[in-house]
């Protein structure tokens, strides 16, 4: 019954009224409430969160004043001569250097916001203190607050932290800047300054109507110092819900505020304000509540108007039914709808058998040859569907032809999605529609550039060549866009469709040499084979050096020997693509510049471009990275990191690690270790694996040596833990590696060295 209701309603033309305008009163109230709820919500945050950033905006900007100013003092400090004698000194002639020492830290501490300057001698556990004088053991001086965490200075190049004064007026809070100070890579002591708190934070701005909160970088509370509305626990809550955003909404305690948050670039400190929004949105909320109870009201009431016109309707349908019960006993239909599996049922085959019709053969065609070529489907069901779906085919040759569009990325950036696919359907169709006398044919679509075609000849005459060449001309000029193809060899039947399939794409490659717009019929060719990745690994040095003129040299050159000497197109495209990625995750790394046409890479951009396109993608990324790479050169993290590669090479034979390398460049390992991974994307270690590998190689490939003597020659004292690293980075072992360099050279017309003994 209600099944049958339900189409009676919909057939019923007052009842589709009164639903109608029941859902679209409905609808426009509701929208109403929530775009008008919404729009003062945005107004709100406009007319309070900007004041409010603003506001913690200026309180940040005032206590970095502050800090950068004590800062200075202890950097200042830090670099004096007359501290630098007071750590190098011995214990017994510090007294004496103290007093020195302690007039110009009284003179730098008579800075208005400064309470107190000292200086921290690690080594024999000292202190000087321009408001106590010189301690011999700091755990006698006065105040000594920070010497439970006074050694983090060891490992932090700044430190700040709120602390209580021992010693001095009760609950006397103080802020202490620590710089170390540091001879010869090693951290002897630390200059502290301690700013008075209460003088610090008064000079924040505050908002009657708001709660302000700083937080340090471990999540430790730095103001207020006295218990706030919003306990410690639920601001912890807050802190974690907004994260790096600079404002959102958060409930505390039951009750709703607007957070706002700004990060200080002096001392890393989160500034929090917390706006309390009940009554803000005290009007908004009403009005969206009285939509919102109109908007049930009319639903109510479009309910009530359907069931009594339902009621009224189905009276006469409600008596012939009982009737029908009384008359037929309990075997008589209690429902009018029971009829409904029946007529479901009848109406499901209509449908299905609709949908049949409307996929058709070509999509059915399109899926078959997609699974074919992709090798998803088997030899039975290959035969089995090419029956059912080609009956009307003669037995006989097959072609496959894949015509794909040149420069692909520089087509693509100039329309839309909606508008390519549109593109790509009126190709599909010029192409069919070509192809239509003569060959019988059915398309597919692998890749967003290219089409495939299966075709049969039906007539003799038919040209392969002129047909092609026709599709190309006329996509030139009516859709404006240049096409290669590339046009297999006949195949015997559908099982050698993916051989031939094969065939017609390592023609299309053929663009790679013979440029664009072209028509590529497969012939069998004899290709050399690529190097080994040496190359990509020179040019990449060279780029990394900011080499410009040697890069691009490679580049010119490397392109010169494949015109005189082409490789296959094939492998070419792969060393294309394996170089350009690792240009882009080059600069990924460091945060350089791409080309536009690098920002959304795929291996089709590359595989759509010729020979001289490729190269000239290459040497404009190039010029960009030796750009980037040559200006940073010049930098002292940049020098510093030469100097380690330097000095790596220099002493590639003795086993050294990045203890000796820190040594050499007067460091500590951790700096070392962190300035050398952001300047070269790679550890120390890693890179001292790699030029022992790559010297490793060359040795392999150029020299007879024992691995054993190349091992020592590289650095590693036994040869085991070099046979191990060599085929972890290069997944080959030594010997093999040589034998490979071996058959290249023999199958190139060269004679390989002869091995001086057995490996």
């Amino acid at each position: 019954m209600p099944r049958f209701w339900f189409r009676y309603t919909l057939k019923n033309t007052p009842l589709r009224l009164i639903l109608l305008l029941t859902a679209g009163l409905s609808i426009l109230v509701l929208l109403v409430a929530f775009f008008s709820y919404n729009h003062y919500r945005k107004a709100l945050d406009l007319e309070i969160n900007t004041p409010n950033v603003e506001l913690l905006q200026i309180n940040a900007d005032v206590t970095n004043r502050e800090v950068r100013a004590a800062d200075s003092g202890a950097v200042d400090a830090s670099f004096h001569p007359s501290v630098a004698r007071l750590l190098n000194a011995s214990a017994e002639r510090q007294p004496d250097l103290a007093k020195t020492t302690l007039d110009y830290l009284q003179t730098l501490s008579l800075q208005s916001d400064i309470r107190a300057i000292a200086v921290v001698d690690f080594r024999h556990g000292s202190v000087l203190s321009s408001d106590y004088g010189y301690r011999a053991d700091w755990n006698e001086a006065p105040d000594r607050g920070w010497s439970t965490w006074i050694r983090e200075a060891e490992s932090k190049p700044l430190l700040l932290k709120r602390r209580t004064e021992e010693g001095g007026a009760a609950n006397t809070e103080l802020l202490s800047v620590v710089r170390p100070v540091s001879e010869n890579g090693r951290t002897i002591g630390a200059v502290v300054v301690d700013l008075d708190y209460d003088l610090l934070f008064s000079k924040m701005y505050l908002h009657p109507n708001s709660y302000q909160y700083v937080y340090d970088l471990d999540g430790h509370r730095i103001y207020p110092k006295l218990e706030s509305p919003v306990p410690a626990g639920e601001m912890t809550q807050v802190i974690s819900q907004i994260d790096v955003r600079p404002f959102d909404y958060v409930h505390v305690l039951g009750q709703d505020y607007l957070a706002n948050q700004a990060f200080s670039d002096a001392t890393g400190w989160r500034m929090i304000s917390l706006v309390p929004m009940d009554q803000l949105l005290k009007n908004a909320r009403i009005a969206r509540n009285a939509m919102l109870s109109l908007a049930l009201v009319s639903v109510l009431a479009g309910a009530a108007a359907v069931s009594f016109y339902s009621f009224a309707a189905f009276r006469p349908l409600k008596r012939i039914r009982n009737l029908v019960a009384s008359a037929g006993g309990e075997a008589a239909p209690k429902t009018l709808d029971e009829l409904e599996p029946v007529i479901g049922k009848l109406l499901g085959d209509v449908s299905n058998g609709r949908l049949a019709v409307r996929a058709g053969l070509p999509e059915l065609r399109s899926k078959f040859l997609q699974d074919t070529l992709g090798r998803r489907i088997g030899a039975t069901e290959i035969r089995t569907k090419w029956e059912s779906y080609f009956e009307d085919w003669k037995p006989g040759s097959l072609y496959i032809a894949v015509f794909s569009i040149d420069r692909y990325k520089e087509w693509a950036d100039r329309y839309e999605e909606e508008d390519r696919r549109l593109l790509h359907y009126a190709m599909e169709n010029i192409a069919l529609e070509r192809l239509g006398n003569g060959w019988k044919t059915a398309g597919a679509r692998e890749e967003r550039d290219s089409l495939i075609l299966l075709l049969q000849p039906e007539q003799p005459e038919a040209s392969a060549a002129e047909s092609a060449a026709e599709i190309v001309r006329t996509l030139k000029e009516f859709l404006g866009v240049s096409v290669s193809a590339g046009w297999s060899g006949p195949a015997a039947g559908p099982g050698s469709l993916p051989l031939v399939y094969e065939q017609a794409v390592g023609a299309l490659n053929e663009r790679l040499y013979a440029g664009c717009g072209r028509i590529h019929a497969y012939e069998y060719a004899e290709r050399r084979t690529l190097p080994t990745e040496e190359w990509a690994n020179t040019f990449m040095e060279a780029l990394e050096a900011g080499e410009e003129q040697r890069s691009v040299g490679l580049v010119r050159g490397w392109l010169e020997s494949l015109k005189r000497d082409p490789a296959r197109p094939e492998d070419v495209y792969d060393a294309a693509d394996r170089l350009l990625r690792r240009m882009i995750r080059f600069c990924a790394e460091r945060g350089w510049p791409l080309e536009r046409e690098l920002g959304d890479y795929t291996r089709r951009q590359a595989q759509t471009l010729d020979l001289n396109e490729l190269g000239n993608l290459l040497e404009r990324q190039a010029l960009r990275i030796s750009e980037a790479a040559a200006e940073r050169r010049s930098s002292r993290e940049r020098r510093l990191t030469d100097e380690m590669k330097t000095y790596m090479r220099d002493n590639l034979p003795c086993n050294i690690g990045v203890q000796d390398v820190a040594e050499h460049v007067g460091m500590g390992v951790s700096s070392v270790s962190s300035m050398f991974k952001e300047e070269t994307g790679a550890t120390v270690y890693e890179y001292l694996t790699q030029i022992r590998m790559d010297a490793a190689c060359e040795l392999l490939a150029n020299g007879g040596l024992k691995i054993v003597e190349i091992a020592q020659r590289v650095g590693y004292q036994n040869e085991n833990s070099f046979i191990r690293a060599f085929r972890k980075l290069k997944d080959v072992t030594p010997g093999k590696y040589r034998e490979t360099h071996k058959a290249m050279r023999r199958s190139s017309g060269e004679y390989a060295d002869p091995a001086k003994a057995e490996e």
